[in-house]
């Protein structure tokens, strides 16, 4: 019994060492499941992300409406600039309540494309609001 004993005792070390290295080793069996349901709600809030925005009942904003297509180029680069830098102009003469968002890069763009067809005058007071229209003229002229 005794040698029994002693080979029960010699194998004890190596039953915690194989004990301790398998704490250390990832549960793969957890991780996957884990990942699996992670995916799972994830196409649950994709196929149903309309029922459950309007449940939530979040107002989105208004965007800001594009210029009337009736305006001349002098007047849509104002609308843009005015859009962009004075917010008392722009409604005063577009007639244009708040609450709208502005993308600023989307203004951005919408002027920098008129910047070309500007008129002297008109360039005159956008360049007021910054070196953003001489920069931009130079760099359209030269692509062309």
């Amino acid at each position: 019994m005794a040698e029994g004993s002693k080979h029960a005792e010699a194998s004890l070390p190596q039953q915690r060492s194989q004990a301790g290295a398998r704490r250390g080793k990832p549960n793969w069996t957890l991780r996957i499941g884990l990942a699996l349901i992670l995916i799972a709600a994830d196409a649950l809030f994709v196929g149903n992300k309309e029922k459950l925005l309007s449940k939530t009942r979040f107002a989105s904003a208004r965007a800001l409406p594009m210029p009337d297509a009736r305006l001349t180029t002098d007047e849509k680069a104002l609308y843009w600039t005015y859009a962009l830098y004075d917010a008392r102009k722009f409604r005063a003469r577009f007639r244009i309540g708040g609450g709208y968002v502005i993308s600023r890069g989307h203004a951005r763009h919408e002027l920098e494309m008129l910047l070309p067809d500007v008129s002297p005058a008109t360039m005159g007071e956008i360049s007021g609001y910054g070196a953003l229209a001489f920069q931009t003229v130079k760099a359209r002229k030269n692509e062309r």
